[in-house]
Parts: structure tokens; sequence; C-alpha cells
């Protein structure tokens, strides 16, 4: 995803990632499905790249190191008063 690539994955593949099915990821869980939806995107280059495309907007806006860092030291600054204190930043 991060690469823009569209994915094939299940639902267990697709746990913890905050992606819209169809959107920037495509999820299968049975084989025939998985190689359906797989043949079926070799089949629609135009949607590989708009699936690949959104993929990477995704990771960039929600999975980046920087964005992961900020949400860490937003959480612990509401867990404790003293955080910044003792933060090495």
């Amino acid at each position: 995803m991060a690469q823009s690539k569209a994915v094939v994955t299940t639902s267990v593949g697709a746990e913890g990632i905050d992606a819209t099915r169809g959107e920037e990821i495509v999820v299968a869980d049975a084989p025939a499905e998985f190689a359906d939806e797989t043949v079926f995107l070799l089949q629609n280059p135009d949607l590989v790249q708009s699936i690949g495309a959104k993929a990477r907007q995704l990771i960039e806006e929600k999975y980046d190191w920087r964005i992961i860092e900020r949400d860490i030291h937003e959480l612990y600054k509401k867990l404790s008063p003293n955080y910044l204190q003792f933060a090495f930043l």
C-alpha cells in the first residue's frame, strides 16, 4: 500500500488497517473470491491505479511514523500531566 500498489488480502490481513474495502484495499476471504478479485484487478489497470493511489494516501495520512509519533505524544500528554517534563524531544 505504501508503494501505491493495489492490495488483495483477507479480513485477517486487513485487521488494524483503517481502509475502506474497494477504495484503498480489496478484501476476499474465500480462495475462489480471492482469485476472482485478483483476476478482476489484472483486467482493470485503471482501477488498480486508483486503489493504489488511494492506498498510498491513506498510509501517508494515518500510518507515517511522524503521524504515529505525534499521536503517541498527544496520548501521553493526556495520560500524564507531567509527561513533557520527562519527554526526550
